[in-house]
């Protein structure tokens, strides 16, 4: 069998293309902040203050 290999990417195209989308890293930070462990959800947290990720939770009170 022959091993199927990924496509070449050439330094150009490595440059433009993004690494994650931001709609799966917002996703990603908001479910940390919610179902996280406590140490978890506090390095979410810190870290989404300290790159100025502003996420509004709804309250589910």
């Amino acid at each position: 069998m022959a091993a199927k290999r990924l496509a070449l990417v050439t330094p150009a195209e490595r440059v433009t293309t993004p690494a994650i989308c931001a709609t799966m890293i917002a996703t990603v930070a908001a479910s940390m902040l919610l179902h996280g462990r406590w140490r978890q959800r506090f390095q979410a947290s810190a870290q989404a203050a300290t790159v100025g990720i502003h996420m509004n939770l709804a309250s589910t009170e």
